[in-house]
């Protein structure tokens, strides 16, 4: 249905707002080709910051998801630093999105080294208090990657912890089960 109201709408930037909504949905569907599609349909119409951010994480995730995992790092930390000065909320879970998607890469990711990307989303605005599951683990994450095991453990327990309580909602224990399964092993 949103495919076809894409096709149906004139205004150019009605267009690409309901191709970028169109595309999320076909991400979510696993219709990643339909997905694609859609992200060029709505980049070609005016988009703004938002938008545009938007649209970077969703070609990150697809990347991520879709097999070129070597290109996924690079597509989200643009994402993720758009956001920086959008929603501090997405922009802290997408450089999570961006750490996760780098160390799967590891050495093979084009840009967006493990190292660089925790270098920038140390640098990520501060989160708020208290501090969320997916917060704890980015920062956890990026002390642990830059400085060690030593620096980075104490709060990844507590990222351990966070997503153990009541307080996760079960979509976001599910987002991020393979990367706090991941933190469990090494903790």
């Amino acid at each position: 249905m949103l495919d076809r109201a894409v096709a149906l709408t004139l205004d150019p930037a009605r267009r690409a707002d309901r191709a970028l909504a169109a595309a999320d949905a076909n991400f979510q569907a696993g219709a990643f080709d339909a997905a694609l599609g859609l992200l060029a349909t709505a980049e070609a119409g005016p988009l703004d910051r938002w938008q545009r951010a938007q649209a970077d994480l969703l070609r990150g995730r697809i990347a991520f998801l879709s097999g070129r995992i070597v290109d996924a790092p690079l597509l989200l930390l643009k994402a993720a630093r758009q956001f920086g000065s959008l929603d501090l909320e997405m922009a802290r879970e997408t450089y999570l999105d961006t750490l996760g998607a780098a160390l799967y890469a590891g050495r093979l990711a084009v840009g967006g080294s493990v190292r660089e990307v925790a270098e920038a989303a140390r640098w990520a605005p501060a989160a708020p208090e208290p501090a969320r599951g997916p917060d704890l683990m980015l920062d956890g994450l990026a002390l642990l990657i830059i400085e060690g095991y030593a620096a980075g453990m104490p709060g990844l327990k507590r990222a351990l912890q966070a997503f153990r309580s009541r307080h996760i909602s079960d979509a976001e224990g599910m987002r991020w089960l393979w990367l706090v399964c991941h933190v469990a092993i090494i903790g």
